[in-house]
């Protein structure tokens, strides 16, 4: 059965693994997967076993029957092209679909850069996160959901973290209305619910953050 010889190395709190989560559990492997969480604050993502994998040291590094793949991007898009046919499609195979997701999943590589948004208070992010909101606006407008209309797609995967990230450490999202309302709205997903950091619920659940509306 697909996903019993997979394992990941992850880090509670991290975006890239989360992300890289979402899909596995989307995908109906997540339960079958070798979870091997790495605590930062050890350094163990510099140990010799994920060296050996990662030589970076860093995670979201993933095993599948022997195959090494790492960057959580990387790892979303061998997960969809490996498995497209296994639970949740995340992009879609007709053209003008594909087209408006993979647009969507690049920018969101591109722009999103967490350690710099704590850093600097939100502020190189700014207008960014104005074209999400504008984006969503848009989506909202047409009595859609996701990020790429009315089906959730591997766009929201590489997006909604990001967003979770941002409002869990300190972005007023009640300024974004059209993003607060895709924040909360995703945070009822399963995939999400049951992927959610678990260092981020301490003794509170996962709505702790949810945005009056």
């Amino acid at each position: 059965m697909s996903g019993e010889k997979m394992k990941l190395y992850w880090f509670s709190g991290s975006t890239p693994c989360w992300r890289v989560q979402i899909v596995l559990e989307e995908k109906g492997f997540y339960d079958k997967v070798d979870l091997r969480h790495v605590d930062f604050y050890k350094q163990e993502q510099k140990s010799a076993e994920v060296t050996k994998l990662n030589p970076r040291g860093q995670v979201p590094t993933f095993v599948d029957d022997g195959i090494n793949i790492n960057e959580s991007h990387a790892i979303c898009d061998y997960l969809e092209t490996c498995y497209g046919d296994y639970g949740k499609k995340l992009i879609p195979s007709e053209k003008e679909g594909m087209s408006r997701v993979l647009q969507r999943m690049h920018e969101i590589k591109q722009e999103n850069r967490d350690q710099e948004l704590l850093e600097t208070k939100y502020e190189i992010a700014r207008k960014e996160i104005q074209r999400w909101e504008d984006y969503l606006m848009e989506v909202h407008e047409d009595g859609q959901t996701y990020l790429v209309g009315e089906d959730f797609s591997m766009a929201d995967i590489y997006l909604y973290p990001h967003v979770a990230f941002c409002v869990r450490f300190g972005l007023d999202i009640s300024k974004y209305p059209e993003l607060a309302k895709y924040y909360n709205t995703l945070a009822q997903r399963h995939s999400i619910q049951k992927t959610w950091p678990p260092t981020w619920k301490s003794s509170e659940d996962i709505y702790r953050f949810l945005v009056p509306l």
